[in-house]
């Protein structure tokens, strides 16, 4: 299976409920977690996510979206090894 990219938009509308994109990338999110898809992003995808959350998401979410990864740094590309 080729990688799949993840960007902003697509963490930011897994992680907000309210996010009019939400239920769609959830069930693509899932189908991925079952088939193990090897998912990759940058560093600037997390840092920007990570501020968009922080921004728009204070105080409506429960966890740390850090507690759902595990990464692995090479080069300028972040593997994401996600964990259900």
């Amino acid at each position: 299976m080729k990688p799949v990219f993840i960007d902003t938009s697509a963490f930011f509308a897994l992680l907000d409920a309210d996010d009019a994109g939400h239920p769609e990338v959830k069930v693509a999110w899932l189908k991925l977690l079952e088939t193990n898809a090897l998912l990759v992003t940058s560093n600037y995808i997390l840092v920007e996510t990570f501020a968009l959350m922080q921004i728009r998401l204070t105080g409506r979410i429960r966890y740390s979206p850090a507690a759902l990864i595990s990464i692995s740094e090479i080069d300028d590309i972040w593997i994401l090894l996600l964990r259900s």
